[in-house]
């Protein structure tokens, strides 16, 4: 992919932050992410959570409490919200029965906002079915590194 003569694909940096199972009113953090392993310094992140859930009719499948935190260990013990995201809330037609529904929220982040000594960043929602007997969900999430001061070697 170019753009004004330049590979943006060489500028992008993508990792697997969050893969999870949907249930009832579960706070998900996705895995510590050093920013220091990154090839070249990232200047913004974009995380992206998209979800997929099997419902019957009325049934709901809510994805909140969506933010991006940074902290200096990997244990998150002082972590900050440097970025928030919309609640996704999917529900099952009238008089259906097993159907997939999909959603999606992204997150911005300026990574040169973060406080000095943050080198870890992760994502966290909290996903709720409200029938978990017979529906199910799943949840992921993916980190998008742009602003790469220099493009990373192969």
């Amino acid at each position: 992919m170019t753009a004004l003569g330049k590979s943006i694909g060489a500028l992008l940096i993508a990792r697997t932050n969050l893969l999870v199972t949907m249930a009832a009113a579960t706070v998900h953090n996705g895995a510590a992410f050093d920013l220091f392993s990154l090839p070249a310094k990232a200047n913004g992140l974009c995380a992206v959570l998209a979800m997929k859930a099997n419902l019957d009719s009325a049934d709901t499948a809510v994805l909140d409490q969506i933010k991006v935190e940074s902290a200096s260990a990997a244990n998150f013990s002082d972590a900050a919200t440097v970025g928030t995201g919309a609640t996704v809330t999917l529900t099952g037609a009238n008089g259906v029965t097993d159907v997939d529904y999909l959603g999606q929220v992204k997150v911005d982040v300026d990574l040169t906002r973060l406080p000095v000594n943050h080198r870890y960043v992760r994502i966290s929602a909290r996903s709720t079915l409200s029938d978990t007997a017979n529906t199910s969900g799943q949840v992921a999430g993916v980190l998008l590194f742009g602003g790469l001061a220099t493009a990373p070697h192969a």
